[in-house]
């Protein structure tokens, strides 16, 4: 009997990817391995299909295990074409536009935003690049600084911790390579990336710490990634926000809406007018999409930068954390409350058994539950976070349509 396109997927998955692999391919879509139901690889694999399914978003699994395993045969989901993002339609409106200007009246009137066309496209390779350093910063506190830490109270009598730490000093090199690539290519000042350097250390000196067993040199390294990722992540954030509200895609919106309402449909191709119309609808959707999405993810980094500091102080004393919940309580609750995803209702209930934990004074259930719910709101953030980049990775995308209506009215 043929297998439908859902038995597929969740049986290719399980053939390509082994249980690490399966896991790890749920940490990059911001999915909670642990809370995925049943177990072993093959259940682990039917429940992940079933959960993006239900959120729409089996293209974006499609597309991670190509890009992981490109040599299978990865079908296209049924509903990739209505899941994809809003570059396409954009993009397509943008060249429909350079086919009218081939109209005396409808160049004039594109010249006459030509200050909102040019910020456009140097603002969105700015904004992408900004996205781009944030991310690698991500995946350094989560592939190599958390991992760390958790080996590095059995370092150095555990061979196995040893070798884990190994693991990581080379993961450390690869995310040091990237974050130098990143910063080389993209137009940032020197002063905004020079803390690379403290990464270079950082490397350097993990990996002195594994060959002498220093445990002493252990702590500075760990110390020089923390130092890092406690103020870094916070002030790229503020330059990726400011970058995309400067990015004037309101003004654009404004212009394509100005081009679209005064169009003199006898004069114009009807194919061409209706791409660019398309075009316009999807850049509108673009804009509110993306003004959501910054807004959330400067909500959650807050929250996330919060955790990180009671994070920090919890294991020698809970005060902090009691002293802080009701602040952090009033910030995260309009996040969870504002939406009806199975992720809210969790969080939800997450939030209601530390706060009982932290009033009936239960050292140990506030723990458990602070645990869980700081990894609620780490793989969330980093959801908001996979969201925000996909919509910068479009912005990108209508670069170059936006360049050749540029060329054409210089």
């Amino acid at each position: 009997m043929e297998q439908n396109p859902r038995t597929r997927l969740r049986h290719s998955i399980t053939v390509y990817f082994d249980a690490e692999e399966l896991r790890t391919l749920c940490f990059d879509l911001g999915v909670d391995y642990d809370d995925l139901r049943g177990a072993g690889k093959t259940n682990k694999a039917r429940d992940l299909v079933a959960y993006l399914e239900r959120r729409g978003r089996v293209a974006e699994l499609v597309q991670a295990c190509s890009r992981r395993r490109p040599d299978a045969a990865w079908e296209a989901w049924p509903d990739d074409a209505r899941q994809a993002g809003y570059s396409r339609p954009v993009g397509q409106g943008l060249i429909a536009l350079v086919g009218l200007m081939e109209l005396p009246h409808i160049r004039a009137a594109v010249v006459s935003f030509r200050t909102d066309f040019q910020a456009a496209r140097e603002q969105t390779d700015v904004l992408a690049d900004y996205k781009h350093l944030h991310d690698l910063l991500h995946g350094l506190q989560f592939h190599c600084y958390n991992p760390i830490v958790q080996d590095a109270g059995r370092f150095p009598d555990d061979d196995v911790a040893v070798d884990n730490l190994m693991d990581y000093e080379l993961t450390l090199a690869q995310i040091v390579g990237d974050l130098k690539e990143a910063a080389a290519r993209a137009s940032f000042a020197a002063t905004e990336t020079a803390w690379i350097q403290d990464l270079v250390k950082a490397r350097e000196t993990l990996a002195q710490a594994v060959a002498e067993l220093d445990t002493r040199t252990l702590k500075r390294a760990v110390w020089l990634i923390n130092r890092v990722l406690a103020v870094q992540p916070s002030q790229i954030n503020t330059r990726l926000n400011a970058a995309a509200r400067a990015l004037r895609l309101s003004a654009l919106v404004e212009a394509m809406t100005f081009l679209s309402d005064n169009l003199e449909q006898a004069d114009l191709d009807a194919e061409q007018v209706g791409r660019f119309e398309a075009g316009v609808d999807a850049l509108v959707s673009l804009n509110d999409k993306l003004t959501a999405f910054v807004q959330e993810h400067d909500r959650w980094q807050v929250v996330d930068l919060e955790l990180r500091r009671i994070e920090a102080n919890i294991k020698q004393d809970l005060l902090e954390l009691e002293m802080s919940w009701p602040d952090l309580k009033a910030k995260i609750e309009p996040l969870y409350n504002a939406s009806s995803e199975g992720w809210a209702a969790s969080f939800r209930q997450d939030s209601q058994q530390l706060d009982q934990a932290i009033s009936a004074d239960n050292p140990a259930r506030v723990k458990r539950y602070f645990r869980r719910f700081l990894r609620h709101a780490g793989s969330r953030f980093y959801r908001v976070d996979v969201a925000l980049k996909r919509m910068c990775e479009d912005l990108r995308m209508v670069g170059d349509p936006l360049a050749e209506v540029m060329r054409l009215i210089e």
